[in-house]
């Protein structure tokens, strides 16, 4: 089995989300997330360089010395490593999406309806840029539900 591969067990937890207190930088949400997301950006930027570091080093070493054994662990092993990394490059661009509506004064009102979005659902997700019936409204559209 090829070396230095990381497993979802291997990885660390994201940072808790911040808590409900006013700050001289809380916004409409009633907390200042811009600490969480800096943490989880830098987080999210390790583990994507891991991912594709590890996703390249299993390549490599299959190509000096693997079998065809070998290469079927290496494939599924570097299609779940690019699996993690555009997971996490997708939530990378939402926590940086978040730090640019925090910016322009936008945080914490949906994308597409203006509406305040629910504190609770702030603390749980930071970057999240929509309230829960708009979400759910992408979501059916996505699944072809809607």
């Amino acid at each position: 089995m090829p070396k230095n591969i990381v497993t979802p067990a291997d990885r660390k937890p994201a940072p808790r989300a911040p808590e409900a207190q006013h700050t001289p930088h809380s916004t409409e949400a009633g907390f200042d997330p811009r600490p969480w997301l800096e943490a989880r950006i830098a987080q999210l930027q390790h583990e994507i360089d891991d991912a594709l570091g590890d996703a390249a080093q299993v390549s490599e070493d299959l190509g000096h010395h693997g079998d065809s054994g070998d290469a079927s662990v290496a494939d599924d092993q570097s299609t779940t490593d690019f699996a993690d990394a555009r997971r996490d490059l997708e939530e990378l661009h939402a926590c940086e999406a978040a730090l640019q509506r925090l910016d322009e004064g936008h945080y914490g009102r949906c994308v597409d309806c203006g509406h305040v979005i629910r504190r609770l659902r702030l603390q749980a997700q930071p970057f999240v840029a929509r309230c829960l019936a708009c979400q759910e409204r992408v979501e059916q559209r996505r699944l072809g539900t809607a």
